[in-house]
């Protein structure tokens, strides 16, 4: 599904299940911004992070030894959202809920609220 400004979620989601992080990072543009929330990252002081380094960093760190899949998509505009269920070997789960932010085909802004079975 492509939306708006052209941003392929059939594309990211295909990229996030099969764990090609090259694919994904492809999707987002050079500058791109990424902000996660989470027990260890708080509202206050989040996890911050930028461009396409640091991207590809961030997603070759989450796809080590789970696996991924898109259980929810939604667009609007320049916006999209996506839910993301990762799972560890064990059967843990660690659910992320991603805010999209694009322009002209590439991801600008992504914002994570995760959270993780212990």
């Amino acid at each position: 599904m492509t939306v708006g400004t052209g941003l392929d979620l059939d594309a990211l989601r295909a990229a996030i299940a099969a764990k090609d992080v090259a694919s994904a990072v492809a999707l987002f543009a050079e500058d791109v911004e990424l902000e996660v929330v989470d027990e260890r990252n708080r509202p206050g002081t989040p996890f911050r992070a930028r461009g396409r380094e640091a991207m590809t960093f961030a997603l070759t760190d989450a796809t080590e030894g789970l696996q991924h899949r898109v259980t929810a998509a939604v667009a609007d505009g320049e916006r999209a959202a996506i839910t993301l269920v990762c799972e560890y070997p064990t059967g843990q789960l660690v659910v992320g809920n991603i805010m999209l932010e694009h322009r002209g085909g590439l991801i600008t802004r992504a914002h994570i609220i995760q959270a993780w079975d212990e």
